[in-house]
């Protein structure tokens, strides 16, 4: 039987699709891989590449798709609003709290009630706030002292030895 270039491509996209939804990720991202080597211009192959990557959890590789895809794209492509969601998602995993921030701004500036985006956002930003208020606090970075000086460990050491003492 014979089977044209675009069948062997909708197979191939079909099986990725069956295999994503079983989770069974490994297969997914070799075919992924296979029609990247022949078509790596298409955004929706990248950024399916993105999503197998994103749900192994290496958000480092995931956003690079996600980057990737979103230089073959239109601002007024559907896809490029879920391509800056997604690298947003990725920074965020990343603890990249600056650059997550500027990818959800992205996303608002086309759908300025992207309810998810909105979330993401201003979650970011609000660790941002805190980390700033430690780094603040605490200029060195020496997280083994109090503000005023003491020792934590020995407290926390304290509050265990009164748990124990209180479960007696």
């Amino acid at each position: 039987m014979f089977f044209s270039t675009a069948s062997l491509c909708f197979f191939e996209s079909y099986y990725v699709a069956q295999s994503y939804k079983k989770n069974e990720l490994d297969d997914a991202q070799k075919i992924l891989h296979k029609q990247l080597l022949t078509s790596n211009n298409d955004p929706q192959l990248l950024f399916n590449a993105g999503d197998i990557a994103y749900k192994k959890g290496d958000f480092d590789k995931a956003r690079a798709y996600y980057e990737q895809a979103s230089l073959l794209l239109k601002r007024s492509d559907t896809l490029f609003e879920k391509t800056y969601f997604n690298i947003g998602n990725c920074y965020f995993h990343e603890k990249k709290l600056v650059e997550a921030i500027e990818a959800y701004a992205t996303v608002l500036s086309i759908t300025k009630d992207h309810k998810e985006a909105l979330y993401n956002k201003k979650k970011a930003e609000g660790l941002l706030k805190e980390e700033e208020r430690k780094k603040r606090d605490n200029p060195l970075g020496d997280h083994s002292k109090e503000k005023d000086g003491k020792d934590k460990e020995p407290s926390e050491k304290q509050d265990e030895k009164e748990q124990n003492n209180n479960k007696d």
